[in-house]
């Protein structure tokens, strides 16, 4: 007796075989988008009627020294330029670490902004009559960035693990 279902190779001779969707790559890039976009939200709040500002309005030099000018490199380009780090990762296979390093990268850009802005927040203090504490400055753009940034930790470590 014969079997009557088609083999293997003989059943997928017509048929293109649909790429396999890595979704590590998927959340990856969705984690480089949102760390990319969250540079245009508010990165530090107005306390008391006091304009916000987005990452755009700081220097990146601000990372290393809380006193930083306004001089230099911006903040903004900077987490746009992880982002697309990010997404460039996800997008090409062979370069799947990509993401893995761009998401570390945003979560240290994200640690290091709040640690001077606390830095900041500090200072303040010091002076008679004030009293602020760091979520009064903290916006929501940092949050998104730190979200995006696990993504693209998850999807970066995945894609590694896939590859």
């Amino acid at each position: 007796m014969t079997d009557p279902t088609p083999s293997a190779p003989h059943a997928s001779r017509g048929a293109v075989p649909a790429p396999a969707i890595d979704a590590g790559a998927v959340v990856a890039a969705i984690g480089g988008i949102t760390v990319a976009l969250s540079s245009w939200l508010v990165w530090i709040s107005g306390v008391d009627g006091n304009p916000t500002e987005s990452a755009y309005s700081g220097p990146a030099w601000f990372l290393i020294d809380h006193r930083a000018t306004r001089a230099g490199l911006s903040l903004g380009i900077l987490v746009v330029a992880v982002g697309i780090l990010v997404i460039a990762g996800a997008v090409m296979r062979r370069f799947g670490m990509l993401s893995l390093i761009g998401g570390l990268l945003a979560l240290l850009v994200v640690l290091l902004f709040t640690y001077q802005v606390n830095r900041a927040v500090n200072d303040f203090n010091e002076l008679p009559g004030v009293e602020v504490s760091l979520t009064d400055f903290l916006g929501f753009g940092v949050l998104v960035a730190l979200v995006g940034a696990v993504l693209a930790i998850i999807g970066g470590y995945l894609s590694v693990q896939a590859g």
